[in-house]
């Protein structure tokens, strides 16, 4: 979700609460996971270090405690100006600390909700986990909360207008919802959502090959693929890839990895983002390993 979204949204369960007077607390934790945007080049340089990315150390458990542990620390040391609070009591410290947890949590909730997903448990497990009814940002939401943000600071909209906003928001989200539990009672596998809200990618794990179809409601299939799992090259290739940075980053963009032979090289890819079937994330959709190596080797060809 967007910056505006994930603001908008937050100060819907203050005033929702009956405590507005804790809205810039909740906004605060609400956006603050997305200083992620600032760590990517951590990962560029350094691919052990794949985590420090959108998405990711950020938008953990973890990492919603220790960064709502900071931003409390700032707002404790600057202050809280204009908000009718002081942050003077052991009370009010664990209240505005409760609030800013809020709007962290309901940051990762709201992305929860979109591909490719995001680790929740790290540094337990790296593994991504999404409801999987958005295809990563939702552009509809995010025209609709610049859109009321736009109004409100131009004078068509008041503050309380905000109910119209949520009932969009809310709406939208339901009915996102809706589909993709149509779409996972009527296929078995993964169905992934595209912009259009009608139209899905259904992937299916058949042996040893990857099965990927569209389908558009409300019955259409088309350009179905069949993607090996390791083609000319030993599955073993995934368990002695996993002492290799590069192929952990490559894993942990990827929605699913193949491996095939190319002469004298094994690649390594994520077919959906390198044929561009689905755009994000934009990074590390492939890598190649020379057969040569001695963490691979000859070994590795299938015989």
């Amino acid at each position: 979700m967007d910056t505006f979204t994930h603001a908008l949204s937050a100060s819907l369960l203050f005033i929702a609460a009956g405590h507005p007077e804790y809205l810039p607390f909740g906004i605060l934790g609400a956006i603050v996971p997305d200083i992620d945007f600032f760590f990517k080049f951590l990962s560029d340089r350094d691919p052990k270090l794949y985590i420090f990315t959108h998405g990711g150390i950020t938008h953990t458990f973890s990492g919603a405690l220790g960064l709502s542990c900071v931003s409390l620390a700032v707002v404790y040391i600057f202050g809280v100006l204009g908000t009718g609070i002081e942050v003077v009591t052991v009370a009010g410290i664990f209240l505005v600390f409760c609030s800013i947890l809020s709007g962290y949590l309901f940051h990762l909730f709201l992305d929860y909700l979109a591909y490719p997903g995001i680790p929740l448990f790290y540094p337990v497990s790296d593994r991504k986990y999404t409801a999987g009814i958005f295809p990563g940002p939702s552009l509809f939401l995010m025209v609709v909360s610049t859109g009321f943000i736009v109004l409100y600071m131009t004078g068509v909209a008041t503050f309380a207008d905000i109910w119209v906003y949520a009932a969009i928001f809310t709406g939208y989200i339901l009915f996102r919802a809706f589909l993709k539990i149509y779409m996972a009672m009527k296929f078995p596998g993964r169905t992934i959502p595209r912009f259009n809200p009608f139209s899905w990618l259904v992937l299916d794990r058949t042996g040893s090959s990857y099965e990927l179809w569209s389908y558009v409601m409300p019955g259409k299939i088309s350009g179905k693929k069949v993607y090996e799992k390791c083609r000319g090259v030993s599955c073993t290739i995934f368990r002695e890839s996993e002492g290799l940075p590069e192929y952990r980053r490559l894993r942990y963009y990827s929605y699913f990895v193949v491996a095939e032979r190319d002469g004298d090289s094994v690649r390594l890819y994520d077919p959906l983002r390198d044929e561009r079937i689905i755009f994000y994330p934009p990074y590390y959709s492939s890598l190649v390993i020379p057969l040569e190596r001695g963490d691979t080797g000859s070994a590795l060809l299938a015989g």
